[in-house]
């Protein structure tokens, strides 16, 4: 998100700029009160010992967990974002 620099006086451009930044940032976020719904990027879970998964569906529907590995790692033991996809 780049926002607009903060102003000493109102100025509606900047405002505007801020209203629809924000706007787009909050129809990317997860909701808990509603339904959400992925097309693209992914979802990892952590298990109780630390692994991480990451989350697939085939076109049956069927589930799978993959264990995330080598350069699937960050230096911090968390999985590096692999896609521009804001939930990854």
């Amino acid at each position: 998100m780049n926002l607009p620099p903060v102003s000493d006086q109102y100025q509606v451009g900047n405002q505007t700029e801020l209203h629809n930044q924000i706007r787009s940032a909050d129809t990317q976020n997860l909701k808990l009160d509603q339904d959400n719904f992925l097309d693209s990027g992914s979802i990892s879970l952590q298990s109780p010992d630390g692994t991480w998964f990451i989350l697939s569906v085939d076109n049956s529907g069927n589930l799978s967990a993959t264990e995330l590995t080598g350069t699937q790692i960050d230096s911090f033991g968390r999985p590096v974002i692999a896609s521009s996809n804001p939930y990854s």
